[in-house]
């Protein structure tokens, strides 16, 4: 796969269509925003600027599509259904999950943090990284690692699955 470094640079926006590049920022890098149309991985190293900022993941990325982000993100936009998008490391503000997002799957790597989690679409969420809030919107969410705040309306169904069966 294609890696590209992206060094001591400032771009208002980047698209990325073909599958499976790597985007590394480096140094004093800014992106404002990312907009991703295919599976792809974005990770900041040795950053001194603010590096990637928005990320979108457009309902152009196709079912399957694997998207890593490792790195401090403020928003995270997930707008493609049946994507999987991999938390690897770092945090993410805020993260948004359409609902035209529905089925997609978000993994929270353990030393990964997302401060605020909006739920419209029913999507699993895998892995231990911590999820500060979590604003459910729809029924038919599961979590395996239950986030410290849960803002719902009673009607609306959320499953923990610790992947534990029965003691």
């Amino acid at each position: 796969s294609q890696s590209v470094t992206l060094e001591n640079c400032s771009l208002p926006n980047i698209t990325v269509g073909k599958n499976g590049v790597r985007i590394v920022a480096s140094g004093n890098t800014s992106v404002s925003v990312v907009r991703l149309e295919t599976g792809a991985a974005l990770i900041e190293v040795g950053l001194s600027g603010p590096g990637f900022e928005t990320v979108t993941v457009t309902e152009l990325a196709p079912a399957g599509a694997e998207i890593t982000l490792d790195g401090n993100f403020a928003n995270v936009n997930v707008y493609a259904d049946t994507v999987k998008l991999v938390i690897a490391g770092g945090s993410v503000a805020n993260m948004n999950i359409a609902e035209t997002a529905v089925g997609s799957a978000i993994n929270i790597a353990a030393d990964a943090i997302v401060s605020s989690m909006t739920l419209d679409a029913a999507v699993s969420v895998t892995g231990q990284g911590t999820i500060e809030t979590a604003k459910v919107n729809v029924s038919g969410s599961t979590f395996e690692q239950e986030p410290i705040n849960v803002d719902k309306a009673e009607d609306i169904d959320v499953k923990t699955d610790t992947g534990g069966g029965s003691p």
